[in-house]
């Protein structure tokens, strides 16, 4: 028997196959498209996962192992930042991700190359409740399924 145990890579680390790791997966949305691939709410390690079709495991949004907060309605894609991730909706090329900890939706308007904004929806980052009003109003969502057309009136606050 060997008592040595068995390297573990730290729990954000990408890769191909068995080598990727994960912390708290929760929320999947597949992307059947031949560039597409499986994205994953990885919620402890704060962001987005991208599992392509050949098996290889990157980051999509956010900064792994970081939460943080986005305290503006609209920034640029690569300043995305989520305190535990776990609901995730894939529409077209843009996703829906329901920001637990944040207690905030966000909508991620990608472009073709992976560049674009992201907008929050709805709830208030450090709100939590229940409150209707504006998008900005409501609270503590885990997960939607709503259409891309209502998304983009929402995020337009009609």
């Amino acid at each position: 028997m060997n008592s040595t145990p068995e390297y573990q890579a730290p729990p954000d680390s990408n890769g191909a196959g068995r080598s990727a790791r994960f912390h708290s997966p929760t929320g999947l949305a597949i992307d059947t498209r031949p560039d597409g691939g499986l994205f994953v709410a990885d919620s402890a390690n704060h962001c987005i996962r991208r599992v392509s079709f050949t098996g290889v495991v990157s980051d999509a949004l956010g900064t792994p192992t970081l939460p943080g907060v986005m305290l503006d309605d609209e920034q640029q894609l690569s300043a995305a930042k989520f305190d535990g991730p776990q609901g995730l909706a894939l529409l077209g090329r843009d996703f829906i991700v329901a920001d637990t900890n944040n207690h905030a939706l966000f909508y991620a308007d990608l472009d073709a190359d992976g560049t674009g904004v992201i907008y929050r929806i709805g709830g208030s980052p450090g709100s939590a409740g229940i409150v209707d009003g504006p998008r900005t109003g409501f609270a503590f969502p885990s997960s939607d399924r709503t259409g891309r057309q209502q998304c983009r009136y929402a995020r337009r606050g009609r």
